[in-house]
């Protein structure tokens, strides 16, 4: 098999008009449903705390993406373990439902990527998580394994 780059890269952009993926979006999970191709892909914001979210898109023909939302469709939660960020989200299909994993932060990255942010994102706490959930319609998520920050307990 030989893969070559589509010619019209890029297939999704950030939005400037939407805060919460001006800056960036990238790293998809997709899938295939109904004939169409879906993408659960991340976005980050322009804020100095540099959230991430998730927003969805779909394409007919996998080339040619359309944003199903001007929202996300999943965020950081309000004051959970994956308060900071949502990232890199991956999807598989298991009887009726979709069940995502995602890697999350507790504490805020901050603009690791500019000078004046010191040490680059390095934190003196641990603070890189995974979680699970699921979906039926990609418009409601149900978590499967409520944990708390720093849970050992859990194989992530």
């Amino acid at each position: 098999m030989k893969l070559t780059r589509f010619p019209g890269n890029p297939i999704l952009e950030p939005h400037p008009g939407h805060p919460w993926e001006d800056l960036a979006v990238f790293n998809p999970g997709a899938w295939i449903a109904d004939g169409r191709v879906w993408l659960l892909y991340r976005a980050a914001e322009s804020g100095p705390e540099y959230k991430c979210y998730f927003g969805l898109a779909v394409s007919d023909d996998g080339c040619s993406f359309r944003k199903v939302s001007q929202h996300p469709v999943f965020s950081p939660s309000a004051d959970g373990f994956d308060a900071s960020t949502v990232q890199d989200p991956r999807v598989v299909k298991m009887g009726d439902y979709y069940y995502i994993t995602y890697a999350c932060r507790t504490y805020p990255y901050g603009q690791f990527w500019l000078p004046a942010a010191g040490c680059r994102g390095i934190s003196a706490r641990p603070s890189s998580q995974q979680d699970q959930h699921r979906t039926f319609d990609h418009a409601r998520f149900q978590n499967l394994h409520p944990r708390r920050p720093h849970d050992r307990s859990v194989a992530g």
